[in-house]
C-alpha cells in the first residue's frame, strides 16, 4: 500500500541547535527533510570560518541515549528520528599527528 504526503509535508523546515566546542555558544538554524548532513557541516564551517574541516563533525545523542556522528551523506531527518528537541555537538572527530602542518592556529 502506498502513502501519500502532502506538499505542505515536502517544505516542512526543522529547527535544530549546534553546541560549540565550548558549550557556551548555540547556533540555530533549519534544515529541510530532504537535506544530508554536509548541509549543517557547511553552515557550521562557513559560521566559524574554518578551513580545516577534516578534523571536526557533529555529535547527536539519540534515543537510546547513545553518541552518534551525523553521516554528511545521510539525510539529517533520519539520522535524528525520534530526537526532540534536536541539538547538535560541534566536537573534534580526529586529532591532527602532527599539529604544525595544520594551516590555522586556532
Amino acid at each position: 500500500m502506498f502513502r501519500f504526503g502532502s506538499r505542505k509535508d515536502v517544505n516542512c523546515e526543522f529547527k535544530c541547535g549546534i553546541r560549540l566546542l565550548d558549550d557556551n555558544e548555540v547556533l540555530q538554524t533549519e534544515f529541510k527533510r530532504e537535506q544530508k548532513g554536509q548541509f549543517l557541516l557547511d553552515f557550521v564551517f562557513k559560521s566559524l570560518n574554518l578551513i580545516e574541516r577534516d578534523y571536526f563533525g557533529l555529535r547527536f545523542v539519540d534515543q537510546n541515549k547513545q553518541r552518534n556522528w551525523l553521516d554528511p551523506t545521510r539525510s539529517i531527518i533520519k539520522q535524528v528520528k525520534g530526537v526532540d528537541p534536536i541539538v547538535f555537538c560541534f566536537r573534534v572527530k580526529f586529532y591532527a599527528a602532527d599539529p604544525s602542518l595544520l594551516k590555522e592556529e586556532i
